[in-house]
């Protein structure tokens, strides 16, 4: 007789997972590569095409970005769910329930939101409606795929799929740029094109390497497939109200006024747009350490490092654009004012949309996150709408928006510190003075003084190198504090 078989049963394959390093990394490589692709637009388009033609672009842009609405809380639910869930095969069916909701959704909204876009905007040409119109399919299905990754922590395949696409755009860019060759449709596929690729790339792994769910388990989902609308409703108000608020100025001007005076205005805008997608890409990495229970004094102190180089140096930005505008883009020198606002406004745009936000998730109420944007819409409509009643100009559309950003980085504190922990309180409030200070220092400089070109450029430098340079040497001459005695 054999004798028995003693060893242990081998366990079952795991699933691959990454670690949370190779994560943060491909994180940044695919914010990379969407800044790469803006800046690749910025500099290309406005130097090529005409100004009616770059207006009629950037209204497209404009109006896409407002794809998140037409979802109707749908993403957000999957995203909810699929996170808080483990099962991958109820995550493929919750997947595929989402897919089937949203392409219906999708189907009855979109033709209807293109039919008041073409009223609202009668200008606009057929071929703009028609981008518009699938622009919004394609970035709902991006922002699907994304979110299916991000659940599952995949994010090497989030990257593949965004890199796909990022790569393809940025080489038809450069095509156009080469050939000199540009016409509204041009400009259109261009914008869709990144976006249709990476949907497409998605797809065609759907069965491969790279897939969504590409998992061996095949056991069936063990509880009812339900999206949790109640739970998603805040988040989704939460996105649109920050959408409608950071937009409200654009929609105004595009809406009044002549279409070289948007160009101008939202060619600012995009220069200065550079700062907000490297804010976002650091706010990814920093903020859950900087407001999470049990973070090191260490890891607060690098983190705290991180956010004032960054609330510091993002007006700094207005210099080198205000040059590069001289020496490349004389047709745009009328846009330096818009400018000159946008960057002023930088530092509090990032506390209010990165650091605000990540603090109410913190809160672990997410009523927070729709009641702050919603503080922040009724701010810049009230500083906008007093703009326009004082004078009806863009660039009083463009302070009024400005004012209602200040106020509304102002008042997050106090909308966010009843319901958050004393640490999270005394981080908002060290953020909003680096805000205050990053903003004045520029704010003298440009407004006060009246300094431009090389010599603002010195003494905004050695005045944010002091701000942040005396309060430290200050603390060393100090020395250490010492507990008390007994």
């Amino acid at each position: 007789m054999p004798p028995a078989d003693t060893r242990p049963p081998e366990a079952p394959p795991r699933r691959r997972t990454l670690e949370p390093a190779s994560n943060i990394a491909f994180t940044y490589a695919s914010t990379g590569l969407d800044l790469l692709y803006l800046a690749t637009t910025v500099l290309v388009f406005p130097r090529i095409a005409d100004k009616a033609m770059f207006a009629e672009y950037r209204i497209l842009i404009l109006y896409g970005g407002y794809a998140g609405f037409l979802h109707f809380g749908i993403l957000n639910g999957f995203y909810q769910e699929s996170l808080h869930n483990h099962a991958s095969a109820y995550k493929r069916a919750l997947y595929r329930k989402a897919r089937r909701l949203l392409l219906g959704v999708l189907l009855v909204a979109a033709p209807l939101c293109a039919l008041v876009f073409s009223l609202v905007n009668p200008t606009a040409s057929a071929t703009t409606v028609a981008a518009l119109l699938a622009s919004w399919f394609l970035l709902n299905a991006q922002t699907l795929n994304n979110y299916a990754t991000q659940t599952q922590g995949r994010f090497d395949r989030f990257f593949a799929y965004n890199c796909a696409g990022r790569c393809v755009g940025i080489a038809f860019v450069c095509l156009i740029a080469f050939s000199r060759s540009i016409t509204t449709a041009t400009l259109d596929i261009s914008f869709l094109l990144p976006i249709a690729v990476s949907v497409l790339a998605a797809e065609a792994f759907a069965h491969g390497r790279f897939n969504i769910y590409a998992t061996p388990e095949t056991e069936p989902p063990g509880q009812p497939v339900t999206l949790h609308w109640r739970s998603c409703a805040h988040l989704y108000v939460a996105g649109v109200l920050s959408s409608l608020a950071l937009s409200a100025d654009k929609v105004v001007v595009a809406a009044q006024f002549e279409r070289r005076v948007f160009a101008d205005y939202s060619f600012a805008f995009s220069l200065s747009s550079l700062i907000l997608y490297a804010g976002d890409g650091i706010a990814t990495a920093t903020l859950p350490l900087l407001l999470r229970k049990g973070a090191t004094e260490a890891t607060r102190r690098q983190s705290h490092l991180i956010w004032e180089w960054l609330y510091w140096s993002a007006p700094l930005v207005f210099w080198p654009a205000s040059a590069f505008i001289d020496l490349w883009y004389p047709a745009y020198a009328s846009s330096k004012p818009f400018l000159a606002c946008f960057c002023l406004t930088l530092p509090a745009v990032i506390y209010c949309r990165s650091y605000c936000g990540m603090a109410a998730i913190a809160a672990k109420a997410a009523y927070l996150q729709s009641r702050v944007n919603l503080l922040g819409l009724a701010t810049i409509s009230f500083g906008i709408v007093a703009a326009e009643y004082y004078s009806s100009q863009p660039l009083m559309v463009c302070a009024g928006w400005c004012l209602g950003v200040f106020g509304w980085a102002a008042l997050c504190p106090w909308m966010l510190g009843r319901s958050s922990e004393p640490r999270v309180r005394a981080e908002l409030a060290i953020g909003l003075r680096d805000v205050a200070l990053s903003s004045g220092v520029f704010g003298a400089v440009y407004y006060l003084l009246r300094l431009g070109g090389l010599p603002g450029a010195a003494v905004h430098v050695a005045l944010a190198a002091a701000a942040l340079g005396l309060p430290r040497l200050w603390n060393s001459m100090r020395g250490p504090k010492r507990a008390p005695q007994g």
